[in-house]
C-alpha cells in the first residue's frame, strides 16, 4: 500500500462571493496585489486567468519556482453558530410555526 501523497495548498485571501464582487466593480487592486505577491514568492500566475479559474471552480492551479502545481482555493467563511430558540434548543431543530 502507497501512503498518500498530499499536494501544497495555498488559500486565497478572498472568499468567493468577495472576488465575485471585486471583479464586478473592476476593483482588483487587493486581488492584484495576493498574485504579486505570490510572483514575489516565486510562484507563476497570471492574475486574471488564477481570477477566473477561482470564481469558476473554487479553486486553481499555479506552479511553484521548482514547476510543481500548487492548488489555491478561496477562503471559506467561518460557519455563524445558529441562533437558539426560547426553549435552548438550535433553530434548525425547531418545527415550523404559522404566524397567528
Amino acid at each position: 500500500m502507497s501512503p498518500i501523497v498530499s499536494k501544497p495548498t495555498l488559500q486565497a485571501p478572498l472568499t468567493g462571493q468577495a472576488l465575485r464582487r471585486s471583479v464586478a466593480v473592476h476593483e482588483v487592486a487587493e486581488w492584484t496585489a495576493w498574485a504579486q505577491a505570490l510572483r514575489v514568492a516565486g510562484y507563476r500566475v497570471d492574475p486574471s486567468r488564477l481570477a477566473d479559474q477561482l470564481l469558476r471552480h473554487g479553486c486553481a492551479i499555479v506552479q511553484d519556482a521548482f514547476g510543481h502545481d500548487v492548488t489555491v482555493q478561496v477562503r471559506v467563511p467561518v460557519r455563524a453558530p445558529l441562533p437558539e430558540s426560547h426553549d435552548g434548543a438550535p433553530a434548525s431543530l425547531q418545527t415550523f410555526r404559522i404566524a397567528s
